[in-house]
């Protein structure tokens, strides 16, 4: 049902397709080096998450992944009926191949659903949405940042505008 990976969102199975059918290759400075982000749930706070999800569990460090070219670190707030949630992912780099990696899932966000540019949000946005998820996904600071939410009904396209925004102006 909900993905807690690296690629948030439904769409984690075309990506990770793409990325294997055809490589990456080229160099993007889009993505430079970073160190990973310790504690993403630090970027937003319970109340600010309270706006579209009253009753979450105060949010749960989760979907850490390490590799040679990438890392990602999310947070998982989840309802009291466990049926809803929503997340927030930061990914950086470690070299250009974690670089292409990352611009690679921002391309492929939203696939398959509602998908439209937004602006003031980071370098780059995209705005998508489903009959089941929403989420907005961000290039900001040389992080790739994504806040998603499954929930019924779906929140409207600016509060999950907007906490995109209040996790990006926190970040290092």
């Amino acid at each position: 049902m909900y993905s807690k990976g690296w690629l948030t969102g439904r769409h984690e199975a075309l990506g990770i397709t793409v990325m294997v059918a055809f490589g990456v290759s080229g160099c993007s400075d889009e993505f430079p080096s970073k160190q990973p982000i310790v504690h993403v749930c630090s970027l937003l706070t319970g109340a600010e998450v309270a706006t579209i999800l009253p009753d979450h569990d105060g949010g749960q460090e989760g979907g850490e992944e390490t590799t040679a070219e990438f890392w990602a670190r999310g947070c998982d707030y989840s309802a009291q009926d466990h049926l809803h949630s929503v997340r927030l992912s930061v990914s950086g780099a470690f070299n250009d191949d974690g670089s292409n990696l990352l611009k690679l899932a921002f391309d492929s966000a939203g696939a398959g659903g509602t998908k439209m540019d937004v602006s003031g949000v980071g370098d780059e946005a995209t705005y998508w949405g489903d009959s089941v998820e929403a989420g907005v996904t961000a290039k900001a600071k040389g992080y790739l940042v994504s806040f998603s939410a499954l929930l019924d009904p779906a929140p409207s396209k600016g509060v999950l505008v907007s906490l995109t925004n209040k996790a990006i102006g926190r970040l290092p």
